[in-house]
C-alpha cells in the first residue's frame, strides 16, 4: 500500500510538537515542585490540637 510523502511529513511534524509540548508541560510542573517545596518545610504541623464541640 503506497502512502503519500506529505502524510508521513504532517504525522512527524505532529509527533514533534506534542513531544515539545509534553517537555514544556515536564519543565512547567519541575518548576511548581520547586517553588512548593520550600514552602512546603516553613509550615509546621500544628501538634495536639483539641476541638470542643
Amino acid at each position: 500500500m503506497w502512502i503519500p510523502r506529505w502524510y508521513w511529513e504532517n504525522a512527524i511534524r505532529r509527533q514533534d510538537e506534542l513531544e515539545r509540548r509534553v517537555k514544556r508541560l515536564e519543565l512547567i510542573f519541575c518548576r511548581r515542585q520547586k517553588i512548593k517545596l520550600p514552602a512546603s518545610r516553613i509550615r509546621k504541623p500544628a501538634k495536639n490540637i483539641k476541638m470542643d464541640i
